[in-house]
């Protein structure tokens, strides 16, 4: 995973990775209750540009602890604040994709906010075991 990101993003940038981080699951998990409903809870910090690279880790189902991890060009990256319905909060990674146009047309994305391929940003929140890499 590392080798994949320097790869893609360079040893002399600064490399760094961010995760979604909750406050309490374990908590949480003892209540039978490890899904919340969240609410944003501040402004979001930017910690990533437009111009930036990111990479993208994505764990994946399998009998050892595996990840699928892609590139991204055009992305900006930001940390924002959740606070839960129960009041448990969350620093949450959000990235947003600057460029679309190269996107499947039937992406589920552009379905759900109808819009097109290359109108506009689209944005989503990256679940806690999802690591994003990008140059500081």
């Amino acid at each position: 995973m590392v080798d994949f990101a320097v790869s893609k993003l360079g040893t002399n940038k600064g490399v760094q990775a961010m995760v979604t981080v909750l406050e309490d699951r374990k908590a949480a998990e003892k209540k039978n209750n490890p899904y919340k409903w969240y609410t944003v809870a501040g402004t979001a910090k930017e910690v990533s540009n437009a111009k930036a690279t990111t990479v993208n880790c994505h764990p994946q189902t399998y009998v050892y602890l595996t990840y699928y991890c892609h590139s991204l060009k055009g992305t900006r990256t930001y940390v924002v604040p959740f606070v839960g319905d129960d009041g448990t909060k969350a620093e949450v990674v959000a990235v947003c994709h600057t460029d679309t146009s190269e996107w499947d047309p039937k992406h589920i994305s552009f379905q759900m906010l109808h819009v097109r391929p290359g109108t506009g940003t689209i944005c989503h929140t990256m679940e806690e075991d999802t690591i994003v890499w990008m140059t500081s």
